[in-house]
């Protein structure tokens, strides 16, 4: 029992790390830049660079979103599933849509840092505000997968 106790807690703890890994990144790119240890090398590029950190942080939400939802009504198809494997579905197609939301967040910050275009840092904490929103919780993914809170409680 204690087991499983701890497979929600640790799928907590991987949301938090890629959370606080995001928001250290972004802060480390403003403090390099704002200090002047590193100047922006591409600011000539800066058109371009808004170009590909709007096309890729609109993809990153977009495929992420539809792919969750497309894992989750296959879940919810599969009635032979026990709460464990409901879990592990989830929690692969959670893992997926965060990397996908981080990998834009983290983008925007390299293009924050080689452009020095504080509009990247902008669109890079949307990402990650979005991200903190995505947080795991029972009771969320108790309503998206149409199961009741008290069987996620073995988890």
């Amino acid at each position: 029992m204690q087991q499983q106790k701890n497979t929600f807690f640790a799928f907590k703890l991987i949301h938090k790390a890629m959370l606080a890994g995001q928001v250290i990144a972004l802060t480390i790119f403003l403090v390099l830049t704002i200090t002047k240890i590193q100047t922006p090398s591409f600011a000539s590029q800066d058109r371009l660079f808004q170009l590909v950190a709007l096309l890729f942080t609109a993809l990153a939400f977009f495929i992420g979103h539809l792919f969750f939802k497309k894992k989750i009504a296959k879940i919810k198809e599969s009635s032979n599933l026990s709460t464990q494997q409901v879990f592990e579905q989830y929690k692969i197609a959670s893992l997926i849509q965060w990397a996908l939301l981080e990998a834009a967040a983290l983008f925007n910050g390299i293009a924050y840092f080689l452009v020095g275009n504080y509009s990247f840092i902008v669109l890079g904490g949307v990402c990650i505000l979005f991200f903190a929103l995505l947080g795991p919780n029972k009771t969320k993914m108790a309503l998206q997968l149409g199961i009741s809170p008290q069987d996620l409680e073995e988890l």
